[in-house]
């Protein structure tokens, strides 16, 4: 009968934990961009519209945008999505 080697369980181990904590990190971050990217929806859907709720929601969107900017673009970068918009794009009105 063969036995598996308890190095072998250990090592398994340590790379299925450290591939889950990776992963960890990186939905939360992804979570995180998305919540930022939907307060961007409320703040632009604000700018448009003539209702005081909007307009609210748009106020406090912004306020919660300008105070983690920084983090916003740090999570950014972490994740390597520097790309963005091509600057070669025509607006189409």
């Amino acid at each position: 009968m063969y036995t598996i080697p308890s190095w072998l369980v250990v090592g398994l181990g340590v790379f299925i934990a450290i591939h889950l904590t990776l992963s960890l990190i990186y939905f939360e971050n992804w979570f995180y961009l998305r919540k930022a990217r939907l307060k961007h929806h409320l703040f632009l859907k604000g700018l448009v519209s003539k209702e005081p709720d909007d307009k609210e929601a748009s106020n406090k969107a912004s306020i919660w945008l300008g105070a983690r900017i920084a983090e916003i673009k740090r999570r950014v970068l972490k994740l390597g999505l520097n790309g963005g918009i091509p600057q070669n794009t025509q607006t189409i009105v």
